[in-house]
């Protein structure tokens, strides 16, 4: 049995227990997953302000640093965090400056940095955990976002707007030097209309429907899953077909008859799982495509 854990990160307590829940749900219907144990896990970071400073509560980093003593396969984070009663429009039409943005929106890269500085005194050696299962994470993270067109003129600081994804990869990776970043605006991968924009509208001001939203992000965290499993069970199963035919250059040793049969089964099963999975990819990209361009089609 093969364990591969996620950690879904998220200022919207909403959102991550109805990905939890959607999830878990889903992933036991998929039947080529019957040789994996998947845990999906959650991170809620709260903001807190103390004078004219926002910073991450202590408390959820301490929450998030038991959950990292074990290492994790896959990190989903939202990008930003901020202070619940904060008007991000309000402060951004008062001084559209960038200095003023990073203020109030704190972000993976701040939760990594203060993290670090809180956890220095934890005598349960959380930092150790923390250090090494997230600030020093070497896999897949998927950062993302959702920018709006309202987002991009009334919020985001000029200095950005030309391209926030790029702004929110060179953030994340100013502290994650290990890990493979990829930036995705869930808006342009979901919806990519202003229609369904009320959706999240709803969602933002607890309206009825909003939660439609939090499903529909949770089913494509989904995709992303099962697509970053895909490509491990590809890279195995090329990785121990590479090792059979280096073997070949060996001296040649005499084979039994059971042995030879027992190599050509191996082989051909090796086979059989490189093309099921790689069938599973094309499965999920055209998902994820029919998903993100399911306004188009209907």
């Amino acid at each position: 049995m093969k364990k591969y854990r996620v950690l879904i990160v998220d200022d919207k307590k909403e959102c991550l227990e109805t990905a939890e829940r959607v999830i878990n749900y889903s992933l036991e219907d998929w039947r080529m997953l019957k040789d994996w144990r998947i845990e999906i896990k959650t991170a809620h970071v709260r903001v807190e302000k103390i004078n004219d400073t926002f910073r991450i509560e202590k408390g959820c980093i301490i929450e998030m640093a038991e959950l990292l003593r074990e290492p994790f396969d896959l990190l989903l984070l939202d990008f930003s965090y901020k202070e619940k009663n904060v008007n991000l429009k309000s402060v951004m039409e008062k001084n559209n400056t960038l200095a003023e943005f990073e203020k109030h929106v704190l972000n993976p890269s701040t939760l990594a940095h203060q993290g670090c500085i809180y956890l220095k005194k934890n005598p349960d050696g959380l930092l150790k955990c923390f250090v090494e299962n997230f600030v020093n994470f070497s896999k897949n993270i998927y950062v993302c976002t959702c920018v709006t067109e309202e987002d991009r003129e009334k919020i985001l600081p000029v200095s950005i707007r030309g391209n926030p994804k790029q702004y929110c990869k060179n953030i994340v990776a100013k502290k994650f030097t290990k890990a493979i970043i990829t930036v995705k605006d869930t808006r342009e991968e979901i919806f990519n209309s202003t229609e369904f924009q009320e959706i999240k509208n709803f969602r933002d001001e607890k309206k009825e429907g909003g939660s439609y939203y939090d499903f529909i992000l949770a089913k494509y965290l989904e995709q992303l899953i099962l697509l970053d499993i895909a490509e491990k069970e590809i890279d195995d199963a090329k990785h121990i077909k590479t090792s059979i035919l280096l073997g070949e250059n060996q001296p040649i040793k005499t084979m039994s008859n059971d042995e030879q049969n027992k190599r050509e089964i191996t082989e051909d099963r090796i086979n059989k799982k490189v093309l099921f999975w790689t069938i599973v990819g094309v499965v999920v990209a055209v998902i994820i495509g029919i998903v993100s361009n399911w306004n188009k089609i209907f």
